[in-house]
């Protein structure tokens, strides 16, 4: 059975109490939305590549990651994309690796070479239609062998560009969203526990029946 305490009459100590209480379990979901979901390895390198609106695509092994970011070009341009590579397990980058390209059921060659970056590739070839496209890519790295398949999404419209790009800068702005909302519920609640305490002070004693 409940403590009879939990029915006593609400003192002004115990809801501040119990508003701040409530206060932080609202502020959960913006802890979630500000550390939940966040990219590492190769994803967190490419981030500010992906940002200027180029088409990004990720792919895994069983001993590495990789991450393909191509520029916004036109159809006649040559190819000219960044390769980032890391080890799958610690997200470490991965420099010196013997990478292989290519796309499926065509004779292009692809050039893969490494920057002065770690896990930073450079990736040289002739124009591909504009749109999505998908590449084979063979590495070889640390005396591991992987074969992963990069889907590259179709570029965005301008505005789905500007826009990802506005949400990325700013991950933390649903979370004030919902910080705004816990704080006026919790006002809501004070000023119904307010108003409660007006009409009980003006409700007039009751006299014992004789």
């Amino acid at each position: 059975m409940p403590s009879l305490a939990f029915f006593a009459p609400m003192t002004l100590s115990r809801t501040i109490r119990l508003l701040g209480a409530m206060l932080g379990l609202l502020m959960l979901p913006c802890a979630a939305l500000a550390h939940g979901d966040e990219p590492h390895g190769a994803e967190a390198a490419a981030a500010p590549a992906a940002r200027t609106g180029a088409s990004v695509a990720s792919a895994l092994s069983q001993a590495f990651e990789a991450v393909l970011v191509v520029p916004v070009r036109a159809a006649a341009d040559p190819l000219h994309a960044t390769l980032y590579l890391a080890d799958f397990a610690t997200n470490a980058p991965i420099s010196g690796a013997t990478l292989a390209l290519s796309v499926p059921g065509r004779r292009d060659t692809f050039r893969v070479t490494a920057t002065g970056e770690p896990g930073v590739y450079t990736v040289e070839g002739p124009a591909l239609p504009v749109g999505a496209l998908s590449f084979t890519l063979r590495v070889e790295a640390g005396g591991q062998r992987g074969l992963m398949l990069l889907s590259v999404p179709a570029p965005a419209p301008a505005a789905e560009a500007e826009a990802a790009a506005e949400t990325a800068e700013n991950p933390l702005s649903w979370g004030w969203l919902v910080a705004v909302a816990a704080l006026g519920l919790v006002g809501a609640v004070w000023l119904a526990f307010l108003a409660r305490q007006r009409r009980r002070s003006t409700l007039p004693s009751a006299s014992p029946s004789p």
